[in-house]
């Protein structure tokens, strides 16, 4: 998916394919998303991933009040979207809700349905219970998150690659596919590629900023579109 606004060099980095431990708490559902984003080089030593945000509020996998999906949908506000989806990992039906962020709400609206930068993404398990599976934070409206064909979810920034999967039970936002630049003395890259939720055949990325700039390119997506139900 081609960065918004910026110019991407041609080519294109073969990318394979992250698992994020699950990390249980205390009983995290809906609330405002509130992330800075940044347009200018940082130095860095080590970036935030989209997934971040979630994994230290420690409720990534943890169970919500709602006995369906649906209920999570009529207990949304006027300033969060919906849609229903499939992801990449994991076999069940996606409920993805947006959220405010920075004060702002969904953009880009066409027929009645948003982009967004901030998403959380839940699904039911076999006893009928919602789990809250992560909550995505993306670089900005350069970034929207978005989906692949195969549903393989993307959801990156000016500083990292990233496409995510869920966990075989829908429990879990995991990477797939993560590369980061660091800003320091010069640039650094790192990171890795997986075929699929799990760390078995996962290859580094061993580029520089020509293969960097070229990840983002390298898929076909679509923004995932949500719509309003107030």
């Amino acid at each position: 998916m081609r960065r918004r606004g910026t110019q991407v060099l041609a080519g294109l980095f073969t990318a394979g394919m992250i698992t994020v431990t699950g990390l249980a708490g205390a009983q995290s559902v809906m609330g405002v998303c509130s992330i800075e984003t940044v347009d200018k080089k940082m130095e860095l030593n080590l970036v935030d991933s989209a997934l971040s945000k979630s994994g230290n509020a420690k409720e990534i996998g943890t169970t919500t009040k709602f006995k369906s999906l649906d209920a999570v949908v009529k207990s949304l506000n006027s300033d969060e979207g919906y849609t229903y989806t499939k992801v990449a990992g994991y076999a069940g039906d996606v409920l993805v809700v947006a959220h405010r962020r920075d004060g702002k709400g969904m953009f880009n609206p066409e027929d009645g349905y948003y982009e967004t930068t901030c998403a959380t993404f839940y699904t039911e398990n076999k006893s009928g219970t919602v789990i809250n599976a992560g909550t995505l934070y993306s670089g900005g409206q350069r970034y929207p998150i978005a989906i692949t064909k195969d549903g393989v979810v993307y959801a990156s920034s000016n500083y990292t690659f990233e496409t995510y999967m869920l966990s075989s039970d829908g429990s879990e936002l995991v990477h797939k596919d993560y590369v980061q630049v660091t800003y320091g003395d010069g640039e650094s890259f790192w990171g890795y590629f997986r075929p699929g939720n799990t760390s078995a055949g996962e290859t580094k990325f061993k580029g520089g900023k020509r293969d960097f700039d070229a990840l983002y390119d390298s898929i076909d997506t679509k923004s995932i579109k949500v719509k309003k139900e107030n």
